[in-house]
């Protein structure tokens, strides 16, 4: 799962892992049990620093 993250501006954020050079957008796996929401927060709070943007 991934995420489109916009600024004021319409930026998209982009996330670049120390595995490969390529750029993407944040997200990540969800596992068993955990809803999507769950995990998508979760990963967004990790890559980004975003903490609940609702």
């Amino acid at each position: 799962m991934r995420a489109v993250l916009l600024d004021q501006h319409d930026r998209i954020a982009l996330v670049r892992h120390t595995c490969t050079e390529a750029w993407s957008l944040p997200g990540g796996g969800v596992k068993k049990g955990e809803s999507v929401e769950a995990a998508l927060l979760q990963e967004l709070k990790k890559e980004v620093a975003v903490v609940d943007p609702r």
